[in-house]
């Protein structure tokens, strides 16, 4: 799939913003272009701005994921193969049922991304898979693990790749690569962070009938829960609906994806989802 298969979508909302901004563009005279009277100065301040609302949640948001698609290490560790009678592979075979599921489920996701909120579906992925994680701490065998896993992959897989998507609807392509690596580092910080939290919670052991690794897969999937709530109304679904930004601020975010040349003219859905089908890439990235 072309790299622009990816930039091509935008918000509703922002096309509309670029068409109200060109109309009056060409009404008013004496301005040659819609930067007029935004300083470089006063561009880096919009950036900083972006980068203070966007990249901490989706650092987060990339974070949480990472958690609790790894802390089947840290339950292995307190006893989960013991108690639900794992023999020969079939840990591993938990740990790779994730990935395929993981793999078909980012195209469909991100389509919906495009028909959606940003905010509704950011936080609709993270309470399903906090669900998920939630229930997984009470499967008392094999087959329940590799169901849980396996619906973990479905409900996790969207949100690397609509984190992507949504990069783009924000920052021209020469500022998408550092963000996107920021965001990403969050996982290795969940490496970190995972371990010690997974020993803390293990320590639960015991409370309700339960062996301290439930108590881990239950505890952070609330946790996922909780701040996908705070997701949905923090999360900002596009410039034109941006409430931290004033409307001269959001006309300056389009024009810069403008000049870029980010945003072509958009085709059918069905059709990018057929290319990203047949492209090598999307199952080679993933």
């Amino acid at each position: 799939m072309e790299s622009t298969h990816y930039e091509v979508a935008g918000e509703k909302g922002v096309q509309a913003l670029r068409e109200k901004r060109d109309s009056v563009h060409s009404i008013e005279t004496g301005i040659a272009d819609s930067g007029a009277g935004f300083t470089p100065e006063d561009s880096k301040r919009v950036l900083s701005k972006l980068d203070r609302r966007i990249l901490p949640w989706m650092a987060g948001l990339f974070l949480l994921s990472y958690l609790d698609r790894s802390n089947i290490g840290n339950a292995r560790l307190d006893g989960l193969e013991k108690d639900l009678g794992l023999r020969g592979l079939q840990f591993n075979n938990a740990l790779a049922i994730f990935y395929p599921f993981y793999v078909i489920s980012e195209v469909p996701s991100n389509m919906m991304l495009k028909r959606t909120r940003a905010s509704f579906w950011f936080a609709f992925l993270m309470v399903s898979w906090g669900t998920i994680m939630t229930l997984m701490g009470l499967v008392k065998n094999y087959t329940g693990l590799m169901i849980a896993r396996a619906f973990l992959g479905i409900a996790e897989g969207g949100l690397f790749p609509g984190i992507a998507f949504y990069i783009t609807l924000w920052y021209p392509r020469s500022e998408t690569g550092s963000r996107m690596a920021i965001y990403y580092a969050a996982a290795t910080v969940a490496g970190a962070f995972g371990g010690l939290l997974a020993r803390g919670i293990s320590e639960m052991r015991g409370v309700g009938g339960l062996e301290g690794w439930s108590w881990i897969f239950i505890l952070e999937g609330l946790l996922t829960i909780i701040i996908a709530a705070a997701a949905y109304f923090f999360i900002p679904d596009d410039p034109s609906t941006a409430k931290f930004l004033t409307p001269a601020e959001r006309d300056e975010v389009v024009r810069r994806l403008d000049d870029d040349n980010c945003h072509l003219s958009r085709a059918n859905d069905i059709e990018f989802f057929w290319d990203a089908v047949k492209d090598w890439k999307t199952y080679a990235y993933s």
